[in-house]
């Protein structure tokens, strides 16, 4: 469907979210659609919605990104859906609420196409390390998944684009099921390689225009980058993205865990059709509190010394006084550690740090590493 091997990535210039400039960006991407046999099938948009943040928060993906994905589809008379599992809910208005904010709704609708609001999962036979998981049942059924990520910082994994915006298809509250099974980073990136072999998504597309960075991937400050990054091969794209954002990827489990899967190259490896990388490279402030430093005895360390010991090691998270006691982080808390009294308030007997609770906090009134009210 696609002319492209899976050591090809594309890279276009973006600068701004103009829909004339994108949508000339996107001439470039739409070359390599076979579109004889796409046309007339079911398509199912997966975009990054996190949570119900407008557009210039720069956590979700920007909805002037998906509507030319969704006005060309249409073109090609496909029965086009776009949808997600924002958090932890499966409550529907909830959902269409979470979308309309995000802008992606109108433009979905604009383009003549729909939302997808639906939470209900089928269970699916897992890969290496995740033996069978529930995804989102419609986009099992869908003939075609296209996934359009966000290039965002992350205070768990360290980065968050293609691989990483398939966690998605997990309905509500089964995420929570996977954080609490999977406490470690190289533990959970391992699962999303898994569930990401396991969708098969046919072509994957990351908004790197502005994108995020330091506490990542809700709770930062958008960074502009310029550039859209497309191609069939996930972990070739997230290769790509990384390496234009300036992160160590010593940092990324997901590269080397990807890397020892052979399931992709490293980026000397990786040919690239479009733009000069060298030009577009910038610089992303990693969430340097939620990284274990990568210094050579801390690498000798995390094999001679048991994980349990090894995450007592991960800096903990802190409510701020500027908590608006929602309740939000309470209720996606995997390990159930969070209690809502005037603040919410952390049992830290029973916190694995995956720093849900930070990522969904719609105050950003959760940090890691350091407690801003002792001072």
């Amino acid at each position: 469907m696609f002319s492209l091997n899976d050591d090809q990535v594309i890279v276009v210039k973006c600068k701004s979210y103009d829909r004339d400039e994108v949508s000339k960006a996107y001439d470039t991407i739409f070359s390599y659609f076979a579109n004889d046999e796409i046309k007339g099938k079911s398509v199912y948009i997966k975009p990054n919605i996190l949570k119900g943040d407008k557009p210039e928060r720069a956590s979700t993906t920007n909805p002037e990104i998906i509507y030319p994905v969704a006005k060309y589809l249409k073109s090609l008379d496909c029965n086009v859906s776009c949808g997600d599992s924002p958090n932890f809910i499966t409550i529907k208005k909830m959902i269409d609420s979470i979308y309309s904010a995000t802008g992606i709704a109108k433009v979905v609708e604009e383009a003549g196409c729909k939302m997808d609001n639906s939470s209900r999962g089928t269970t699916v036979e897992g890969g290496k390390y995740l033996s069978e998981f529930k995804m989102l049942t419609n986009v099992l059924n869908s003939d075609v998944v296209i996934n359009i990520a966000k290039a965002k910082t992350h205070s768990f994994t360290g980065y968050t684009g293609t691989v990483k915006n398939l966690f998605g298809v997990i309905p509500g509250p089964v995420k929570g099921e996977l954080h609490l099974s999977n406490a470690s980073a190289k533990d959970f990136s391992n699962c999303m390689i898994d569930i990401c072999e396991t969708v098969n998504a046919d072509f994957h597309i990351v908004d790197g225009v502005i994108g995020m960075e330091g506490p990542g991937p809700s709770s930062g400050t958008p960074k502009r980058m310029g550039v859209l990054v497309a191609g069939k091969n996930p972990y070739a794209v997230d290769e790509v993205v990384v390496e234009l954002m300036g992160i160590n990827k010593a940092n990324v489990e997901q590269i080397k865990l990807a890397r020892d899967r052979n399931l992709t190259k490293p980026i000397d490896e990786i040919e690239i059709l479009g733009a000069d990388l060298e030009e577009l490279k910038s610089k992303y402030v990693p969430f340097k509190d939620a990284v274990i430093s990568v210094a050579s005895y801390w690498k000798v360390l995390r094999f001679l010394l048991p994980n349990k010991f090894i995450m007592r090691l991960k800096k903990k998270p802190f409510v701020q006084k500027e908590c608006i006691a929602c309740g939000i982080c309470a209720e996606a808390c995997p390990p159930n550690a969070i209690k809502i009294k005037d603040i919410a308030e952390i049992n830290y007997q029973k916190c694995i740090k995956c720093y849900c609770c930070q990522e969904l906090c719609p105050a950003k009134a959760i940090v890691i590493g350091k407690n801003n009210n002792e001072n």
